[in-house]
């Protein structure tokens, strides 16, 4: 019995195997030794050309069991018939198109940096009252003019004749003649515009109209019976329309109502007929303190007017935006998109004028007549069309926007009645945040392999090693040859 065993064994050597294995679908590992005894990696007993050939050859062969993806034992088994390998390597193919397709669409939709807007209704405690910029319409004060036109006029003996003014009326006086006057000015004592504007310019205690008490306080209270000159402070800001006041108040709102916050009585001491430099009422803004209400006084704000009753509620909203290429922003806490807009229109305005008015930053200052009137003529029509967005100036990424709620009534004294106040203690958080983040690509690409390639991630670094591995061992074998 032992001997037919044994010569079954004998005879079945020979014969090849019915279910060949891994190591004869792939090939031997380097470093393993065949069956005649000799390490094919090492070369033993070849020439030197031979055994580098044998090398590269296993390191082609190598490696490739190892990685799990089912298509891809059938398409390297030479066994298996031409047409199922071309088939399986047709799915195959067309599955990594798939997948290609799948991360490109995902990472360009990661670079488009999409953002959502989160938009919150928060309740504090306390909330800071905004700055508040007022102008008076009528820019300049007619009676300061006259006064001192006159007094050139008598310095210099000569007539209203010799600067186009013979038709002059003090009663009915025309816009034109306002601006003759202010521009003869300029340069009479060595007066620059600045000098001229702070002359004429309206003074704020005047516009404020006196109450019935006794002492005849100005009506401008900041809460119950409380000056506004006790809880803030007025300043002085020269603004395109003129010299203007913005008030600030640093203490927080406890309380809010229209009763608890700004109230004042508005009033022009020029009749309306004399009001040439402008039309009557007040403009006001409400700002950030960080802002420049030279150029947005003009453009934003609330009016108030004479023989009105103006009550404005205070809309508190804190935006914070994302810097993106598409739609870029400036995180710093002194920048201010107000700021960069109006220096761009005095810089704008410079150029064309050639010479700088009062509220620009930088220029030679207007210093005579002539150049005056044509820095005011082309002012006029820079403003007429001027749009911000022909600066590009970057907007701030975290700012708070004042809007208000305006409501107006007949008043029965001829004053501009103004009360600006927080209703309730509510304020808008509008946040961008982004959309879609790298860990959510890595998860939308992993799904992509799973259905397009039944494969994982860690089947990505299988075939990164296996390549690596190829590719040390080729250049091991190119260096020994």
């Amino acid at each position: 019995m032992s001997s037919i065993r044994s010569r079954e064994f004998e005879e079945g050597a020979g014969r090849p195997e019915r279910f060949p294995s891994v190591r004869s679908t792939f090939g031997t590992p380097a470093g393993h030794t065949t069956e005649s005894g000799r390490d094919d990696r090492d070369g033993h007993d070849r020439p030197d050309g031979e055994a580098a050939d044998a090398a590269a050859e296993s390191a082609d062969d190598e490696g490739w069991e190892e990685v799990r993806l089912p298509a891809l034992g059938i398409i390297l088994d030479p066994q298996a018939r031409a047409g199922r390998r071309l088939v399986w390597l047709l799915l195959l193919a067309l599955s990594v198109a798939a997948l290609v397709y799948s991360v490109h669409e995902r990472l360009g939709y990661l670079f488009a940096n999409p953002i959502q807007m989160n938009v919150k209704l928060l309740v504090n405690r306390t909330l800071y009252f905004p700055d508040l910029t007022l102008c008076n319409r009528n820019a300049f004060n007619l009676t300061a003019v006259e006064l001192h036109f006159g007094q050139m006029l008598r310095e210099t003996g000569a007539t209203y004749a010799d600067h186009r003014l013979a038709g002059y009326s003090r009663r009915r006086p025309t816009p034109e003649h306002g601006h003759l006057m202010m521009a003869a000015l300029v340069g009479h004592r060595n007066r620059t515009a600045a000098d001229v504007w702070r002359l004429v310019r309206h003074r704020l205690r005047p516009l404020l109209a006196r109450d019935q008490s006794p002492h005849g306080l100005p009506e401008c209270f900041f809460g119950r019976g409380v000056q506004c000159f006790e809880v803030g402070r007025w300043r002085e800001v020269v603004t395109v329309d003129g010299v203007c006041w913005t008030y600030h108040n640093n203490n927080s709102m406890k309380q809010t109502g229209a009763y608890n916050h700004l109230y004042m009585q508005l009033i022009d001491t020029e009749p309306p007929e004399r009001q040439v430099f402008g039309t009557p009422g007040f403009q006001l803004l409400l700002h950030e303190p960080r802002d420049d209400p030279r150029l947005a006084v003009h453009v934003g704000g609330l009016l108030a007017t004479p023989g009105q009753a103006t009550d404005a509620e205070v809309l508190l909203e804190e935006v914070r935006s994302i810097p993106r290429p598409r739609r870029p922003c400036r995180r710093s806490a002194q920048y201010a998109l107000s700021r960069c807009e109006a220096d761009c229109f005095s810089r704008v305005l410079l150029r064309r004028a050639g010479c700088a008015l009062p509220f620009m930053s930088a220029g030679r200052p207007c210093s005579t007549p002539e150049t005056y009137r044509r820095a005011v003529a082309e002012r006029e029509r820079l403003l007429r069309r001027w749009s911000g967005a022909r600066c590009r100036c970057l907007a701030s990424c975290d700012y708070v926007h004042y809007d208000h709620i305006v409501d107006k009534i007949r008043y029965e004294r001829p004053t501009a009645r103004t009360r600006v106040f927080y209703n309730h203690l509510f304020f808008e958080r509008r946040a961008e945040e982004f959309s879609y983040s790298t860990w959510k690509m890595i998860c939308d690409i992993g799904g992509s392999l799973g259905w397009t390639c039944s494969a994982s991630i860690l089947t990505v670094f299988e075939i990164a090693d296996v390549v690596y591995a190829k590719y040390r061992a080729r250049h091991t074998a190119s260096r020994r040859q």
